[in-house]
């Protein structure tokens, strides 16, 4: 048996899911305020259209 299921099987990486489920929550957090922030730059910079 590998290390790491050794390591499952005696608990002891009961942190692990928390930490990766929010290491991808802020993820996916980062890119969506990335594109938010990229498609309001590109429309102030397009100036007005009405």
């Amino acid at each position: 048996m590998t290390l790491l299921g050794l390591l499952a099987q005696r608990g002891d990486l009961g942190w692990l899911r928390p930490a990766l489920s929010t290491a991808l929550f802020g993820y996916a957090a980062l890119l969506f305020f990335q594109r938010f922030r990229q498609r309001r730059s590109s429309r102030s910079s397009q100036g007005p259209t009405a």
